[in-house]
């Protein structure tokens, strides 16, 4: 199974050197276009003119604002809570899942990823 593991990981390598050679191209091909960094250009001149907005906007909701930053970490750190929990429910052999107000039931998904060691 090992050896399998190893073949499948062999080729989502070669797969993404392909990519990122195309992507590279795709890129160069962009950089060359006349007509793309024109519109690039205006893109960004209107970007920052609506973070200005944005800003003026927020400064003026005061604390209002500041209450939804405040409640958008705590939605993190809530979620974070969450996943400890159901990890450590699920090693224990536990049934994971939850159900929101209307009775609806969720199960957690779970993912794997693989980090290159240093």
């Amino acid at each position: 199974m090992a050896k399998q593991l190893q073949l499948i990981h062999d080729e989502l390598l070669d797969k993404q050197q392909s990519a990122k050679e195309i992507r590279r191209e795709y890129k160069d091909l962009l950089i060359n276009s006349d007509e793309y960094n024109d519109l690039t250009e205006e893109i960004n001149a209107l970007r920052e003119k609506r973070a200005a907005i944005e800003q003026s906007i927020q400064l003026g909701m005061g604390r209002r604002w500041e209450e939804l930053e405040e409640t958008k970490a705590e939605i993190e750190e809530e979620k974070e809570m969450m996943t400890d929990v159901a990890m450590t429910n699920l090693m224990d052999g536990k049934t994971v899942s939850v159900r929101d107000k209307r009775g609806d039931e969720y199960e957690p998904v779970w993912s794997v990823k693989f980090k290159k060691i240093q």
